[in-house]
């Protein structure tokens, strides 16, 4: 799949959260940038890291909530991450063991279980990618 804006592959690139150096260098490089972030109480302290970086100019980024269940604690957290500057996403990665077992044989979730909310989850993921970068 081709990004139209840059006629390139789509590359992903997992940085550490105490990184800023690094981050800094994906910030640039970036169309769309993604902060996961568990729904839980001291899960949220890493997203001040990013707020020592140069907020990107034409970069999108957004907090996504990551192995959360739906419930009060990921709706305390969403509000939580609300006081940061960047949107948090209405959706999120659930909290799924299928993730667990499909990554001990080396397939993902889309290969085990094609029906299950994970699979749901990371298709969710990859449209709101898609329609972002316009492929």
């Amino acid at each position: 799949m081709k990004s139209k804006r840059r006629n390139t592959d789509l590359v992903i690139i997992d940085t550490s959260a105490q990184s800023s150096e690094t981050m800094e260098i994906a910030f640039q490089m970036a169309d769309l940038a993604y902060f996961p972030c568990r729904p839980k109480l001291f899960s949220t302290d890493k997203i001040p890291y990013t707020r020592a970086l140069p907020k990107p100019q034409k970069t999108p980024v957004f907090i996504l909530p990551n192995f959360c269940r739906q419930g009060e604690l990921a709706h305390i957290t969403r509000t939580q991450l609300q006081r940061y500057d960047y949107p948090v996403l209405d959706f999120g990665i659930s909290d799924n063991s299928a993730f667990k077992t499909s990554i001990s044989d080396g397939r993902c979730v889309l290969e085990d279980d094609p029906a299950g909310q994970a699979t749901r989850d990371i298709k969710n993921l990859f449209c709101f990618t898609k329609i972002k970068l316009r492929f």
